[in-house]
């Protein structure tokens, strides 16, 4: 019998992105920040204003 493997949908891609993205702001990683947003972009998401808001959050604290 041959299994099936199940292949992500687009929204779910999206969703694993946004998390990574979300680790990679708090650890304050531009390298993984960046190949994130090229990603995101590639799906029409731009990311670079929420990233720039991320980024000044975390230089005030």
């Amino acid at each position: 019998m041959v299994q099936k493997t199940k292949v992500p949908t687009d929204g779910q891609k999206i969703a694993t992105l946004i998390r990574i993205l979300r680790g990679a702001v708090a650890a304050g990683d531009k390298v993984l920040m960046n190949a994130v947003a090229a990603e995101l972009k590639e799906y029409g998401i731009v990311t670079a204003d929420w990233l720039f808001k991320q980024e000044a959050q975390n230089d005030a604290s």
